[in-house]
């Protein structure tokens, strides 16, 4: 993807996703993930067909990001396989301010009070949003201390709670809507 400001000179101030994908230099996929995703701010009329439509500063502004960040801009896997369509990525908004690593304790502890001292990695996955494959990876990886009993792990409350308040897991690039809930609940306060 590039952008040509000389030709997007020739272009009326509201542009169609076609002349976005032209204008762009970028298929017709990229095109549609990055509208459908919310990354480039469009316009949709409602109509079924040719119902997007993006301002030319949008798309500048667009641009000068995706030079500093292109890994934001990424589609998932699977986004250009005809076969299985993906889902397009859905961008939450963290809270603005740090959160205290004491009041994420805090908060956490109380939300886990009535749960087991020895937690499964279902119980984790649940708890936190994201999948069990995810929360074994952290195992392996050591962020997430837990025991492996019987080719099972069991994950210490204690632990989990070291886990979920550290820094490393509240700057996760992207977090789980029970991740995000829980730092804007913990943000308003």
């Amino acid at each position: 993807m590039k952008l040509d400001l000389n030709e997007l000179k020739n272009y009326p101030e509201l542009l169609s996703k076609e002349q976005v994908r032209i204008v762009g230099h970028m298929s017709k996929r990229t095109a549609l993930y990055l509208i459908q995703s919310k990354l480039l701010p469009a316009y949709c009329s409602g109509k079924a067909t040719r119902c997007y439509f993006i301002k030319k500063q949008d798309l500048i502004n667009f641009f000068e990001d995706w030079e500093l960040n292109p890994h934001k801009y990424v589609a998932p896997e699977g986004w250009y396989k005809s076969t299985k369509k993906a889902k397009p990525l859905v961008l939450r908004v963290n809270p603005d301010e740090e959160i205290n690593e004491d009041a994420l304790r805090e908060f956490y502890t109380s939300k886990l009070r009535r749960m087991p001292q020895l937690l499964s990695v279902a119980d984790v996955a649940g708890f936190t949003g994201y999948a069990p494959s995810t929360v074994t990876q952290w195992i392996r990886a050591e962020k997430l201390e837990a025991f492996d009993m019987l080719d099972r792990y069991l994950i210490p409350k204690p632990c989990l709670i070291d886990w979920i308040s550290s820094s490393k897991y509240n700057h996760i690039e992207r977090k789980s809507k029970k991740h995000l809930k829980a730092l804007w609940t913990i943000a308003k306060m």
